[in-house]
Protein backbone atom coordinates (compact mmCIF):
# COMPACT_ATOMS: atom_id res chain seq x y z
CA UNK A 1 0.00 0.00 0.00
CA UNK A 2 1.36 3.47 -1.17
CA UNK A 3 0.44 5.91 0.73
CA UNK A 4 1.93 8.98 2.77
CA UNK A 5 0.96 8.84 6.68
CA UNK A 6 2.20 12.50 7.15
CA UNK A 7 -0.13 14.28 4.14
CA UNK A 8 -3.40 12.12 5.40
CA UNK A 9 -2.63 13.30 8.95
CA UNK A 10 -2.54 16.95 7.83
CA UNK A 11 -5.91 16.35 6.14
CA UNK A 12 -7.59 14.34 8.67
CA UNK A 13 -6.58 16.41 11.66
CA UNK A 14 -8.74 19.47 10.47
CA UNK A 15 -11.53 17.86 13.15
CA UNK A 16 -13.48 19.02 15.92
CA UNK A 17 -11.47 18.99 19.04
CA UNK A 18 -13.66 16.24 20.71
CA UNK A 19 -12.59 13.48 18.01
CA UNK A 20 -8.49 14.34 18.56
CA UNK A 21 -8.37 11.26 20.47
CA UNK A 22 -9.93 8.72 17.58
CA UNK A 23 -7.96 11.02 14.81
CA UNK A 24 -4.34 9.66 16.68
CA UNK A 25 -5.67 6.34 17.13
CA UNK A 26 -6.32 6.45 13.09
CA UNK A 27 -3.26 8.24 12.41
CA UNK A 28 -1.24 5.76 14.58
CA UNK A 29 -2.99 2.77 12.51
CA UNK A 30 -2.35 4.44 8.97
CA UNK A 31 1.33 5.04 9.86
CA UNK A 32 1.68 1.24 10.59
CA UNK A 33 -0.06 0.23 7.71
CA UNK A 34 1.61 2.44 5.56
CA UNK A 35 5.03 0.68 6.62
CA UNK A 36 4.09 -3.22 6.17
CA UNK A 37 4.18 -3.22 10.50
CA UNK A 38 0.64 -5.42 10.30
CA UNK A 39 -0.27 -8.79 10.60
CA UNK A 40 -0.62 -9.90 6.72
CA UNK A 41 -3.64 -12.27 7.75
CA UNK A 42 -5.60 -9.66 8.75
CA UNK A 43 -7.23 -6.17 8.22
CA UNK A 44 -4.44 -3.33 7.59
CA UNK A 45 -5.98 -1.84 10.91
CA UNK A 46 -9.43 -2.06 13.15
CA UNK A 47 -10.60 0.87 14.47
CA UNK A 48 -13.75 0.74 17.20
CA UNK A 49 -15.04 3.98 17.40
CA UNK A 50 -17.58 4.83 20.36
CA UNK A 51 -19.46 7.73 21.26
CA UNK A 52 -23.14 9.14 21.04
CA UNK A 53 -24.53 10.39 18.02
CA UNK A 54 -23.38 13.53 16.07
CA UNK A 55 -19.47 13.68 17.31
CA UNK A 56 -18.32 12.60 14.23
CA UNK A 57 -17.36 8.99 13.96
CA UNK A 58 -18.51 8.30 10.52
CA UNK A 59 -17.69 11.54 9.34
CA UNK A 60 -13.87 11.14 10.52
CA UNK A 61 -14.00 7.51 8.26
CA UNK A 62 -15.34 10.11 5.57
CA UNK A 63 -12.54 12.02 5.88
CA UNK A 64 -10.11 9.10 5.63
CA UNK A 65 -11.30 7.91 2.66
CA UNK A 66 -11.51 11.23 1.33
CA UNK A 67 -7.56 11.35 1.53
CA UNK A 68 -6.47 7.74 0.86
CA UNK A 69 -9.63 7.07 -1.96
CA UNK A 70 -11.54 9.19 -4.26
CA UNK A 71 -13.83 10.70 -2.15
CA UNK A 72 -15.62 10.88 1.40
CA UNK A 73 -17.95 7.89 -0.24
CA UNK A 74 -15.81 5.91 -1.54
CA UNK A 75 -15.96 2.92 1.14
CA UNK A 76 -17.91 -0.02 2.06
CA UNK A 77 -20.67 0.93 4.47
CA UNK A 78 -22.83 -1.90 5.93
CA UNK A 79 -25.74 -0.66 8.34
CA UNK A 80 -25.80 -3.07 11.31
CA UNK A 81 -28.76 -1.84 12.55
CA UNK A 82 -30.37 -3.33 9.18
CA UNK A 83 -29.00 -7.33 10.58
CA UNK A 84 -30.52 -7.01 13.80
CA UNK A 85 -32.90 -9.76 13.06
CA UNK A 86 -31.46 -13.52 12.29
CA UNK A 87 -33.86 -13.78 8.97
CA UNK A 88 -31.30 -11.15 7.49
CA UNK A 89 -28.40 -11.95 9.24
CA UNK A 90 -27.94 -14.69 5.95
CA UNK A 91 -27.36 -11.13 4.06
CA UNK A 92 -24.11 -10.81 5.44
CA UNK A 93 -22.36 -13.86 3.99
CA UNK A 94 -24.86 -14.10 0.98
CA UNK A 95 -27.20 -17.33 0.29
CA UNK A 96 -26.02 -20.74 0.92
CA UNK A 97 -26.14 -23.13 -1.97
CA UNK A 98 -29.56 -24.33 -3.05
CA UNK A 99 -31.08 -20.83 -2.00
CA UNK A 100 -32.36 -18.29 -4.42
CA UNK A 101 -29.62 -15.82 -4.99
CA UNK A 102 -26.77 -18.58 -4.22
CA UNK A 103 -25.60 -18.60 -7.56
CA UNK A 104 -25.47 -15.04 -8.16
CA UNK A 105 -22.71 -14.80 -5.28
CA UNK A 106 -24.72 -11.66 -4.06
CA UNK A 107 -23.20 -10.03 -0.30
CA UNK A 108 -23.38 -6.62 1.10
CA UNK A 109 -19.90 -5.87 0.35
CA UNK A 110 -18.76 -4.30 -2.94
CA UNK A 111 -15.08 -6.07 -3.48
CA UNK A 112 -13.66 -2.92 -4.88
CA UNK A 113 -14.55 -0.55 -2.04
CA UNK A 114 -13.23 -3.61 -0.01
CA UNK A 115 -10.27 -4.70 -1.26
CA UNK A 116 -8.71 -2.03 -2.58
CA UNK A 117 -5.77 -2.11 -5.06
CA UNK A 118 -1.82 -1.87 -4.83
CA UNK A 119 -1.61 1.72 -4.26
CA UNK A 120 -4.65 2.51 -1.99
CA UNK A 121 -6.66 0.28 0.92
CA UNK A 122 -10.02 -0.46 0.94
CA UNK A 123 -12.26 0.84 3.43
CA UNK A 124 -15.21 -0.60 5.01
CA UNK A 125 -17.42 1.06 8.12
CA UNK A 126 -19.50 -1.79 9.87
CA UNK A 127 -21.81 1.22 11.40
CA UNK A 128 -23.27 0.85 14.72
CA UNK A 129 -22.07 -2.35 15.20
CA UNK A 130 -23.38 -3.43 18.52
CA UNK A 131 -27.15 -3.89 16.88
CA UNK A 132 -26.26 -6.92 14.59
CA UNK A 133 -27.68 -10.38 15.50
CA UNK A 134 -25.02 -12.78 17.40
CA UNK A 135 -24.67 -14.41 13.94
CA UNK A 136 -23.69 -11.35 12.04
CA UNK A 137 -20.78 -10.54 15.42
CA UNK A 138 -19.39 -14.11 14.85
CA UNK A 139 -19.32 -14.01 11.33
CA UNK A 140 -17.61 -10.22 11.72
CA UNK A 141 -15.11 -11.85 14.20
CA UNK A 142 -13.80 -14.28 11.70
CA UNK A 143 -13.20 -11.64 9.23
CA UNK A 144 -11.02 -9.41 11.59
CA UNK A 145 -8.66 -12.27 12.74
CA UNK A 146 -8.43 -14.15 9.51
CA UNK A 147 -8.86 -11.32 6.57
CA UNK A 148 -10.93 -13.09 4.55
CA UNK A 149 -14.99 -13.46 4.71
CA UNK A 150 -16.11 -16.76 2.45
CA UNK A 151 -19.58 -16.69 0.80
CA UNK A 152 -21.99 -18.97 1.77
CA UNK A 153 -22.30 -19.90 -1.61
CA UNK A 154 -18.82 -21.14 -1.49
CA UNK A 155 -17.91 -19.57 -5.01
CA UNK A 156 -16.42 -16.84 -3.61
CA UNK A 157 -13.78 -15.22 -1.13
CA UNK A 158 -13.49 -11.82 -0.34
CA UNK A 159 -9.93 -10.73 1.44
CA UNK A 160 -9.87 -7.95 4.07
CA UNK A 161 -6.55 -8.12 4.42
CA UNK A 162 -5.52 -4.75 2.13
CA UNK A 163 -8.50 -2.82 4.53
CA UNK A 164 -9.24 -0.57 7.00
CA UNK A 165 -12.06 -1.15 9.18
CA UNK A 166 -13.39 0.88 11.49
CA UNK A 167 -16.91 0.07 13.51
CA UNK A 168 -18.66 2.58 15.14
CA UNK A 169 -20.94 2.35 18.23
CA UNK A 170 -22.92 4.35 20.83
CA UNK A 171 -22.88 1.32 23.32
CA UNK A 172 -22.01 3.21 26.92
CA UNK A 173 -21.84 6.41 25.33
CA UNK A 174 -25.30 7.57 27.50
CA UNK A 175 -23.55 6.14 30.62
CA UNK A 176 -20.43 7.90 30.38
CA UNK A 177 -21.99 10.97 29.67
CA UNK A 178 -24.32 10.71 32.73
CA UNK A 179 -21.30 9.89 34.89
CA UNK A 180 -19.42 13.09 33.51
CA UNK A 181 -22.09 15.04 34.65
CA UNK A 182 -22.62 13.73 38.12
CA UNK A 183 -21.58 16.42 40.64
CA UNK A 184 -20.80 13.52 43.03
CA UNK A 185 -17.81 12.39 40.59
CA UNK A 186 -16.91 15.69 40.13
CA UNK A 187 -16.42 16.71 43.90
CA UNK A 188 -14.71 12.89 44.99
CA UNK A 189 -12.92 12.82 41.33
CA UNK A 190 -11.28 16.48 42.39
CA UNK A 191 -10.33 15.43 46.24
CA UNK A 192 -9.13 11.88 44.35
CA UNK A 193 -6.63 14.05 42.05
CA UNK A 194 -5.43 16.30 44.86
CA UNK A 195 -4.88 13.09 46.47
CA UNK A 196 -2.43 12.17 43.76
CA UNK A 197 -1.01 15.28 43.29
CA UNK A 198 0.38 15.20 46.81
CA UNK A 199 1.32 11.73 46.88
CA UNK A 200 3.43 12.20 43.96
CA UNK A 201 5.28 15.56 45.55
Amino acid sequence: MLFDPAEALAAVLDRPADAEPAVAAAVRALSLAAVGATDPDRPLATLLLVGPTGVGKTELVRRVAAELRTGPDDLCRVDMNALAQEHYAASFTGAPPGYAGSKEAYSLFDRTTVEGDPYRPGIVLFDEVEKAHPTVLRALLHVLDSGTLRLASGQQTISFRNSLVFLTSNLGSAELARRRRSPWRRVFGARAGARGDRAAL
